[in-house]
């Protein structure tokens, strides 16, 4: 009997510990290619929201780029656009500059939230063949906001 009560209060007490635990986790979703890509001019005075994010893997398949993101917050609605300045370098291959910008709705929650975002590249290979005549590789530079080194590796973009 006496041991009956400890596994019944073991149990009990282990389920209570672990929904504390995973509260603060929120399980991982994909969007949509949904997503904004905005190609601007004047990198001086651009603004955009640069609310913390990580990127945690970031790969090209098609027109389509999906960053791995982590962040935190769990109880607003968070925004996500990608800005692309049109100063693509001319190295070998050419290099785009890309900056996430993270709004999130001054979300004060502390889940961790992972979430797969599928941003469409197309307006990005549309500016490059008007710009240059031709097609790709271009490297990706995608800076997280606040950041003044891109991710790494740069991912690449062909078209």
């Amino acid at each position: 009997m006496k041991s009956t009560i400890f596994l019944f209060l073991s149990v009990i007490i282990l389920m209570s510990t672990t929904c504390k635990i995973f509260d603060n986790y929120k399980s991982t979703k994909t969007t949509e290619p949904n997503n904004d890509v905005i190609i601007f001019n004047d990198i001086e005075n651009i603004s955009f929201s640069k609310d913390a994010v990580k990127i945690d893997s970031a790969y090209i398949l098609g027109d389509q780029l999906t960053l791995k993101l982590i962040y935190g917050g769990g109880c607003q609605e968070h925004q996500f656009i990608l800005f692309v300045w049109s100063g693509i370098s001319k190295s070998n291959p050419p290099q785009a500059e890309v900056f996430l910008s993270h709004n999130s709705n001054n979300d004060a929650c502390e889940a961790l939230i992972f979430e797969n975002l599928i941003f469409n590249l197309t307006p990005l290979k549309n500016s490059y063949k008007k710009l240059f005549q031709n097609h790709g590789p271009l490297l990706l530079r995608i800076y997280e906001p606040n950041t003044s080194e891109p991710y790494m590796p740069l991912p690449i973009y062909n078209f």
